[in-house]
């Protein structure tokens, strides 16, 4: 079994309560602002609505006087921490998918009243659910790469689909930019991405393309 840059980085933060060598969200970069239109460290400067994405770092549910369940989830991204409130109607719907250490989207309002400033979640995706609605994936290399060509390879035969899939290879001569054939397509999911990124190990490895 191969530990995988995720599951090491899972084990350091339940050692050690916080972690120390690495981001969960390196290599994630193009990805995050492909799809979070906003960094959770302006989010006090914006009024309107805004799209925010990174990983949960925890999940705290309560009861209102209702009786109906909501929750409060901390979300980082590379810039920070935001506390998203998610009100009832919204929490039934996504309860089962606020899974800490997991990527997700939001889209929120922020909410500035005279007690405190709040960030209202409107809507909600998952990274699965982002990656299914795009037309496919782009790999940045470059020559320091080329010892991981062959386990790339291997990752996306692992994950064959019909999303297209560009390679971006930069040498210091020139720059040569592929796009794999229908028959090398590949799934949208999670799993194919986590493995590329830990494969590669370098911010803005791993982009989308969007339709």
């Amino acid at each position: 079994y191969k530990w995988s840059r995720r599951d090491k980085l899972k084990d350091e933060k339940e050692a050690l309560g916080f972690l120390f060598t690495d981001h969960p969200l390196k290599g994630f970069e193009k990805i995050l602002s492909k799809f979070a239109m906003h960094s959770v460290c302006n989010i006090s400067e914006n009024h309107g609505p805004m799209s925010i994405g990174g990983i949960i770092n925890n999940v705290s549910e309560k009861i209102t006087r209702k009786g109906q369940a909501m929750a409060f989830v901390a979300l980082e991204d590379l810039t920070g921490t935001a506390e998203v409130v998610i009100f009832p109607e919204l929490y039934s719907t996504i309860k089962n998918m606020l899974v800490e250490d997991e990527i997700v989207f939001f889209k929120v309002q922020p909410s500035d009243d005279d007690r405190s400033f709040k960030v209202i979640a409107n809507d909600f995706d998952t990274l699965d659910e982002k990656l299914t609605s795009s037309q496919g994936l782009c790999l940045n290399l470059d020559s320091q790469d080329k010892d991981k060509f062959l386990e790339i390879k291997n990752i996306l035969k692992k994950y064959k689909g019909t999303k297209e899939v560009m390679l971006n290879l930069r040498l210091p001569e020139q720059s040569i930019e592929m796009t794999t054939n229908d028959e090398c397509g590949v799934e949208g999911n999670k799993e194919l991405i986590n493995e590329l990124v830990s494969c590669i190990s370098k911010p803005g490895s791993v982009d989308v393309i969007c339709g």
